[in-house]
C-alpha cells in the first residue's frame, strides 16, 4: 500500500513473473484481496441542519487499475446520503400551566404593577440545543394592543383596564404569536450518538405580572370578580 497525495491510498500488489517461476507467487488468477473501509464524521465547527442529506462526492474513488477499473467511494459505503438530526427540546408533558396570580385592587394612579409572579416551564431535550426559544400567544377573543395576555370574567366577556404582563429574567416578553425570547442553552450533550430519546430534564423560569392602565370595566360598566387570561406557548431551538 503507498501514499500518492494527489488521489488518495492506493492499493498495489507486488510480484514477480521472471524466471525461473517459483513454488510461490501472487497470481491474479489463482489469489483474491480483501480490503474493508471505514469512515467517520468529524465535527469541524457549527453545523447548519437542513433535511437534504449529506453524501461524498462522487469523484471520490477506490479502485484496482491494474484489475478492471475504479468504484465511486460513496458506493462502497452506501451512498444513501447521511442526515445530521439535530437536538431538541420539547414540553416535558402535554399540560396546561395554571398560574395563581392572586389578588388585584383597584389602583388610582397608573400605569400599576403588581409584583411579579414566578413560575417554572419544563423541558425534556434529546441533547443539547445551543439555543432555546419561547413564543407566547394570546388566545383571548380580543387581544390588547400592549402585547400582553388579556383578561375575561367567567363567560368569557373582556375585561377592559387590567392585563397580565409576562416576563423572562426581569424584562418584559412581547406576547403577540411573533417575538421569541431566547432561554439559551438546555438539556445535556450526549455521549451516545445512536439515542435519540429525550431523556434530558431542564427546566426555564418565567414570571408574570398584572398591569392597570385604566379602570377595570366590562362593557363600560366597574367590574369586580375572577378574571383569567390565556396563552399557547411555543419552543424553538438552534
Amino acid at each position: 500500500m503507498k501514499n500518492d497525495t494527489s488521489i488518495g491510498v492506493w492499493f498495489t500488489t507486488d510480484y514477480r513473473m521472471t524466471p525461473p517461476p517459483t513454488t510461490y507467487f501472487y497470481s491474479y488468477n489463482a489469489n483474491n484481496a480483501a480490503y474493508s473501509v471505514r469512515a467517520a464524521l468529524v465535527k469541524t465547527g457549527s453545523i447548519t441542519y437542513t433535511s437534504t442529506p449529506l453524501s461524498l462526492p462522487q469523484a471520490a474513488t477506490f479502485g484496482t487499475p491494474d484489475a478492471g477499473g475504479y468504484t465511486p467511494i460513496p458506493t462502497v459505503l452506501g451512498g444513501g446520503g447521511i442526515t445530521i438530526i439535530p437536538p431538541t427540546c420539547r414540553l416535558h408533558t402535554p399540560e396546561d400551566y395554571v398560574v395563581n396570580m392572586g389578588e388585584w385592587t383597584n389602583k388610582a394612579q397608573r400605569p400599576a404593577y403588581s409584583t411579579p409572579k414566578g413560575f417554572n416551564i419544563n423541558l425534556e431535550c434529546s441533547g443539547r440545543p445551543d439555543n432555546v426559544y419561547f413564543r407566547f400567544e394570546d388566545t383571548g377573543i380580543s387581544p390588547g394592543g400592549n402585547k400582553n395576555v388579556s383578561l375575561y370574567d367567567g363567560s368569557g366577556n373582556k375585561i377592559d383596564g387590567l392585563e397580565i404582563e409576562m416576563q423572562y429574567g426581569g424584562s418584559r416578553i412581547d406576547v403577540d404569536n411573533t417575538t421569541i425570547t431566547s432561554v439559551g442553552p438546555h438539556g445535556a450533550t450526549k455521549t451516545n450518538t445512536q439515542d435519540f430519546s429525550f431523556n434530558s430534564q431542564s427546566s426555564v423560569g418565567f414570571s408574570a405580572r398584572y398591569v392597570q392602565r385604566n379602570n377595570i370595566q366590562k362593557a363600560g360598566t366597574p367590574y369586580f370578580g375572577p378574571v383569567t387570561g390565556m396563552v399557547n406557548m411555543y419552543v424553538i431551538y438552534q
